[in-house]
């Protein structure tokens, strides 16, 4: 083929062409990659995967340098660092050669530390995976939510919170487009305490409750059932 200066086919070079002109010479046009298009590496480039702590919850942000023919990312989650699972996806931007800035919250923590990574996958469903970050989780804590129901059928909340303090706490329903749901105050006592509270109608599917004291925040996800 014919290549320029930074080697990278001229339009018109004479190869055999993969993309959107198959067996056609190559046209310079994206996403047409001509040679680049025979057993390329997944073209995206990570340059930063980080992790964090916040009030409770776990944030991911990533960049990418460049990105050509992305489709999306996966992202996983491990409590070993060994075994993943997937917990959410995230769409790519598709094309670009500029910096691009992505983030997830994972409100759904199971272990002490949780380990992350992501999957990056093109529109030909190639894969490739990213490094592994992990974050330690507080384990001093004040309050703990033992257990959460939503039922859809008759608008109810029923949530149970172990404290070791009498104290105020926001209580929030939240669901997986970031809506809330009930967004009130409660009065908890030390021990066990047992709260129910009318909510708006949902329809099936994941949510999460969250507790935001003075000082710590603590979310439980819950599946709304009739």
């Amino acid at each position: 083929p014919s290549l320029n200066s930074n080697y990278q086919p001229i339009a018109g070079s004479p190869v055999i062409d993969a993309g959107i002109n198959v067996g056609l010479t190559y046209t310079g046009i994206a996403p047409d990659r001509g040679f680049a298009e025979f057993a390329a590496a997944l073209p995206v480039k990570l340059v930063e995967l980080t992790v964090s702590e916040n009030n409770g919850s776990n944030i991911l942000q990533w960049k990418t340098a460049s990105e050509i023919n992305s489709s999306h990312f996966i992202i996983q989650r491990s409590a070993d660092g060994v075994n993943f699972d997937n917990i959410s996806s995230v769409t790519a931007t598709g094309y670009s050669s500029s910096l691009r800035s992505y983030s997830f919250t994972d409100y759904t923590l199971h272990s002490a530390i949780n380990y992350y990574r992501l999957i990056m996958v093109d529109k030909d469903n190639s894969k490739e995976y990213s490094n592994i970050v992990f974050v330690k989780q507080g384990t001093d804590s004040d309050l703990d939510i033992l257990a959460a129901r939503l039922s859809s059928s008759a608008n109810s909340l029923s949530v149970t919170v172990a404290a070791k303090q009498k104290e105020s706490a926001l209580m929030s329903v939240i669901d997986n487009t970031g809506k809330l749901l009930l967004n009130e105050r409660v009065t908890l006592q030390k021990g066990m305490n047992f709260l129910d509270k009318t909510i708006q109608r949902a329809a099936q599917g994941i949510y999460y409750v969250r507790l935001q004291t003075g000082t710590e925040t603590r979310v439980k996800n819950i599946l709304s059932n009739n």
